[in-house]
């Protein structure tokens, strides 16, 4: 007696549909960064920081001076510099016109895709000009069963720069952050801010605190910018010559 063969279908979950973003819809992105109960940095459709909500208090819309990313991409004599984030989108809005610490007279990018599934969000800018493509992938820790691990105060960004050309290329990314130790404190908080370089086996970068608060107050801490990479140039300080000046020694 032949037996009678069963087969079970599968039951396929369905695939989330992920969507992108470009153009007046990356105005009001941000995708947050952070560990668990640490706070959170926003990733802005543009590619930039916003919202450092890292100082035990709501802070929407707040964004350390001068904190942005650059790129510098070289082809032969050809020489490129940018922002490295998505052109300024509307309102242009704030008391006295764009603000100068976000130096938005310097070129950025033209157009810029954002794609967000949580914890992972990568931008794909672009630009013409350039020799190189551009794409940007940023997490924090994020690890099931291990809330230790998903609560490192941290946000990773991945910058990785593709030559498009047949000829040699040249390129590097740099950081520009603020050190805003003591800002938990208030507005008056900050005050005898410190950086200095510290080069490790595996990180090197600015590691920043400050000298105005004592250590158990809500004033005192520490911040770091730091890099993996084993050759990195950079600067602890720059030198604001003149009011709202410090753009220039950047």
């Amino acid at each position: 007696m032949a037996r009678r063969r069963t087969t079970r279908r599968r039951r396929r979950t369905p695939t989330p549909e992920v969507r992108g973003f470009t153009g007046p819809a990356l105005a009001e992105i941000s995708f947050p960064l952070g560990g668990i109960g640490t706070g959170t940095i926003g990733l802005g459709g543009r590619g930039q920081l916003r919202d450092w909500e890292i100082h035990n208090r709501p802070h929407l819309g707040y964004r350390p001076p001068y904190t942005m990313p650059f790129l510098f991409a070289r082809r032969g004599r050809d020489k490129v510099a940018r922002v490295l984030e998505r052109r300024l989108l509307p309102p242009y809005q704030a008391s006295h016109g764009l603000p100068p610490d976000r130096l938005p007279g310097l070129p950025r990018l033209p157009e810029a895709l954002f794609v967000g599934t949580y914890p992972v969000a990568r931008i794909v800018f672009e630009d013409d000009a350039l020799p190189v493509d551009v794409t940007l992938t940023a997490f924090s820790p994020m690890i099931p069963a291990d809330p230790a691990d998903s609560a490192i105060p941290a946000a990773v960004l991945i910058y990785r720069l593709t030559n498009r050309t047949r000829e040699a290329v040249s390129g590097s990314v740099a950081v520009s952050m603020a050190n805003t130790v003591g800002l938990a404190a208030g507005p008056d908080g900050l005050g005898g801010n410190v950086n200095a370089f510290r080069s490790g086996r595996r990180m090197r970068g600015i590691h920043m605190t400050g000298r105005k608060h004592p250590e158990g107050s809500p004033g005192f801490g520490s911040e770091a910018l730091v890099t993996t990479a084993r050759r990195a140039g950079h600067a602890a300080d720059v030198a604001e010559a003149g009011f709202f000046d410090r753009g220039q020694a950047l």
